[in-house]
């Protein structure tokens, strides 16, 4: 892993990603930061969760998920139980690494160094997903003092694309949009479009990584 980020290419990276996705309001909305996994989860695949606190989501996947799968966690908090507490002793691959709400607690640098770590550890093809607050919400970021760094979805995008990921999917996340909801957003639609503010609460983006040939 390299010791610096590369602030021009981590630039360029943003600038390409804000021209190639559309604007936040028009990401498709999803219930569920788990949604993505679930949905891609295929026969005897394997998992990495990491920053997996209390292994919540091998709960979620037990209770809604049907198919075989191998799951491993890894946290640096020894007061749970994990298969790895630092990800310098992970010594294998995996099809899917999942890193659900951690990402903001991070300093950039520490960031792209996670990320280019996770690349390392994914079979070719292999998928990450993450999740984060979505910083078009008014307060969602600003609710923790433990947050770090805001990443917007184009930035984190922007970030995966220099760290080697490609194939991007963002999603907008709103765990229980009621009427009284979609009539707020109706009545303040060109409101909120002037003011750049979203009502979904999180952002969820899936990324590939690409065969070895093609990065050769």
């Amino acid at each position: 892993m390299s010791e610096k980020v590369d602030w021009n290419r981590l630039k360029t990276g943003r600038s390409k990603a804000y021209r190639m996705l559309p604007s936040v309001l028009r990401l498709p909305l999803i219930r569920n930061h788990r949604e993505p996994l679930l949905q891609m989860i295929e026969e005897g695949q394997s998992i990495l969760d990491i920053g997996a606190n209390d292994r919540n989501l091998k709960g979620y996947l037990s209770k809604n998920c049907s198919k075989y799968y191998e799951y491993y966690s890894y946290d640096i908090d020894e007061s749970n139980v994990h298969d790895y507490y630092s990800m310098m002793d992970i010594n294998r691959n995996f099809d899917l690494i999942t890193i659900y709400e951690v990402i903001e607690h991070l300093s950039v640098s520490e960031a792209h160094k996670i990320l280019e770590k996770s690349l390392t550890l994914l079979n070719d093809h292999g998928h990450i997903i993450i999740s984060t607050p979505n910083v078009y919400h008014p307060v969602r970021f600003w609710r923790d003092c433990s947050h770090v760094t805001p990443f917007a979805y184009d930035e984190l995008v922007g970030l995966l694309m220099t760290v080697g990921f490609q194939k991007f999917t963002v999603y907008r996340i709103k765990s229980n949009m009621r009427i009284r909801d979609w009539l707020v957003y109706f009545f303040f639609k060109p409101l909120i479009q002037l003011l750049g503010i979203d009502y979904a609460t999180g952002i969820a983006v899936v990324a590939q990584k690409a065969p070895s040939s093609s990065r050769d």
